[in-house]
């Protein structure tokens, strides 16, 4: 089944394809990215688009991405990773085929808002990709909350897809 991309998250595949390769080459070690704050244009774009207030809170039910921009850069990698990580490794230049998983599990955590000199506001943005073996480990570490199974977080019923 294919469904729509997130269009914000479109705008993030540069970014998010760079970090994918860093935590390729380093894994099972994290990577991170400082991802800026939304320009004005791209506040005003999305709210006349009906993307939503870019600025306000994650949509999806935790909040884990912290807002509605990280939230478009935590699906641009998934999605990202999804289409091109294959069993020899991240094959950014082709696109995987079928619906199964990928072979190897990605993992993203998003920071809260920092200042860098000069005075720009960002959000780190990290990922790493781990073996099934230690993703399995990894996964066993956290509650049943964060546990994501094809119809969304095990504990609550959300589903990705139905998001509004």
């Amino acid at each position: 089944m294919t469904f729509a991309r997130d269009p914000v998250s479109l705008f993030m595949d540069e970014i998010a394809d760079d970090l994918l390769r860093r935590a390729w080459r380093a894994r099972p070690r994290w990577q991170s990215v400082y991802l800026s704050q939304p320009s004005a244009e791209w506040v005003a774009w999305a709210a006349a688009n009906g993307q939503g207030n870019l600025l306000g809170p994650d949509p999806a039910p935790g909040g884990m991405a912290r807002s509605r921009w990280g939230r478009a850069m935590v699906r641009s990698l998934y999605d990202q990773h999804r289409k091109h990580m294959t069993t020899s490794g991240l094959a950014l230049g082709a696109e995987r085929g079928g619906d199964e998983l990928p072979p190897y599990a990605l993992q993203v955590q998003v920071g809260t808002i920092q200042m860098l000199p000069p005075g720009r506001l960002v959000r780190e943005v990290s990922a790493r990709i781990l073996s099934r073996r230690g993703a399995e480990a990894a996964v066993r570490k956290l509650p049943a909350s964060r546990i994501w199974r094809d119809g969304g977080p095990a504990a609550s019923g959300w589903d990705y897809h139905n998001e509004q």
